[in-house]
């Protein structure tokens, strides 16, 4: 089995949890973006760990880029599944509420609501 099924094995049953726990406690959702993440940054002191990332293109115009929360259930199988299209060079789905905008910045981070490969 090549590196890309078996990543995207072990990864899916991560992000189906993690659409399940965000779906309920998100219910506003723009349409989903299907690309290559092309930046991710990594904070381990702001706002207690919080992860941004940018795609190289992007179908939700009111998002410059999205943001995972450090404190909410789904993080860990969130930031797989980020780790993996990155990794594995998949295209990921994103779904997120613009509505909840990132603080760390004045563009537009929406908050992810699920992910997927």
């Amino acid at each position: 089995m090549d590196t890309k099924k078996l990543a995207a094995l072990i990864v899916l049953p991560c992000v189906i949890l993690a659409t399940i726990n965000r779906a309920v406690a998100a219910p506003v959702t723009t349409s989903p973006s299907t690309v290559m993440p092309q930046q991710t940054y990594f904070y381990g002191t702001y706002d207690n760990g919080d992860v941004i990332f940018r795609l190289t293109t992007n179908t939700q115009p009111q998002c410059v880029g999205y943001w995972l929360r450090a404190g909410d259930a789904g993080l860990k199988n969130e930031l797989a599944a980020l780790m993996v299209s990155i990794s594995a060079q998949l295209s990921l789905i994103v779904n997120a509420d613009d509505a909840v905008i990132w603080a760390g910045s004045s563009s537009h981070f929406c908050l992810v609501t699920s992910l997927s490969l």
